[in-house]
C-alpha cells in the first residue's frame, strides 16, 4: 500500500507541475490554450494505469491484503498488514514467502492450495486464526514455527504428511483436530507447544508410530 501511495503522490506532483507549465505557456501564446487540459488528461490516464497495475495483483488497505493474481509473489510492501485473503483459488505459496510478517493475524488460504512449504508462515507471532483448505496434502518443515498466538488447528482429511517442527513453539496452541487416519508426522511437530486442552483424532492414529506423544498420549 505504501508503494502505491508513493507512486500516486509522485504522479500527482508531476501532473501539477506539467499543468503549471502549460498555464505559463498559455500566457504567452493563446494558441497553446489546450496544453493545460491535454496535460491533465494525460496525467489522469497515467494515474489510472498505475493504480490498475498495482490492484491487478493485490488490493490492499492499511490492514488488509487481498491477492487477486496467482502470479503475485512479492509481498514486502504489505508486511504490516493484519489480514491476508486469497480470492484466487489456484495459487502456490513459496518457501519463506510470509516469514516474519509480525502483524499478520488472519489468513484465508487459497481454496486449491496443495502444499504449505518450508517456513511459509514462520515467526508470524500474531497469527491466531488459520483454516487449512481440504486441498492441502502436505505441510513442510517449520511451516508455522514460532506462531506464538495460534490457538487451534485443523488437519483436513487429505493431508498425508507433515514435516519437522511445523508448530514448534506455538505456545498458545490448545486445540487440535485431525481428520486423516493415514497422516504421517516428522519429529518435533509440536515441540514447545505446552499442554493441549482438546485433541480430536481417529482412533487408529493412536497406533501410528509417527504420532507425536503430545497428541497420542493426551
Amino acid at each position: 500500500m505504501g508503494n502505491l501511495k508513493n507512486k500516486t503522490f509522485l504522479l500527482g506532483t508531476l501532473i501539477f507541475l506539467l499543468t503549471a507549465l502549460g498555464v505559463w505557456i498559455m500566457r504567452y501564446d493563446k494558441l497553446c490554450s489546450l496544453i493545460p487540459c491535454g496535460l491533465i488528461v494525460i496525467g489522469v490516464i497515467l494515474l489510472l494505469v498505475i493504480i490498475f497495475c498495482d490492484s491487478k495483483k493485490c488490493i490492499s488497505t492499511e490492514e488488509t491484503v487481498v491477492v487477486t493474481d496467482k502470479n503475485s509473489k512479492d509481498f514486502e510492501n504489505y508486511k504490516e498488514s493484519k489480514f491476508l485473503f486469497f480470492s484466487v483459488k489456484e495459487y502456490s505459496i513459496e518457501e519463506k514467502q510470509f516469514l516474519g510478517f509480525m502483524n499478520l493475524e488472519y489468513i484465508a488460504l487459497p481454496m486449491k492450495l496443495q502444499k504449505i512449504p518450508r517456513y511459509a508462515f514462520a515467526c508470524c507471532e500474531k497469527l491466531n486464526n488459520l483454516k487449512i483448505p481440504d486441498s492441502v496434502t502436505e505441510i513442510e518443515d517449520y511451516a508455522f514455527i514460532g506462531c506464538a498466538s495460534l490457538k487451534e488447528i485443523n488437519f483436513p482429511k487429505n493431508i498425508e504428511k507433515v514435516g519437522k517442527s511445523i508448530f514448534m513453539d506455538c505456545k498458545k496452541l490448545k486445540k487440535i483436530c485431525i481428520e486423516s487416519s493415514e497422516l504421517q508426522f516428522e519429529e518435533n511437530s509440536f515441540l514447545g507447544c505446552g499442554n493441549f486442552s482438546e485433541v480430536s483424532l481417529p482412533l487408529n492414529l493412536l497406533t501410528n508410530p509417527t504420532c507425536p506423544n503430545e497428541l497420542c498420549k493426551t
